[in-house]
């Protein structure tokens, strides 16, 4: 019995605004998989991370059952 099934990625973004071409070995990736509830509680920590890690290059990948247009614009403005 699978207890994890598969899910099909239907709506992808993405923003990048580095300031100069990196190494991608050399970011910190850090993943959030979570459900509609938790979308702000990514945001906080989100911009907790940034704020306290200015340093270090991140990537951040959101995994989320529902999204929507509001968070897309939170997220962007984040970028």
């Amino acid at each position: 019995m699978d207890s994890f099934p598969a899910i099909e990625i239907d709506k992808v973004k993405a923003w990048d605004f580095r300031l100069a071409n990196i190494n991608t070995s050399e970011c910190l990736n850090v993943a959030y998989g979570v459900d509609a509830n938790y979308l702000d509680g990514v945001g906080v920590s989100i911009t907790s991370i940034v704020l306290n890690n200015r340093h270090i290059n991140l990537d951040f990948y959101i995994i989320a059952d529902v999204y929507n247009d509001g968070f897309f614009q939170k997220i962007a403005k984040l970028a």
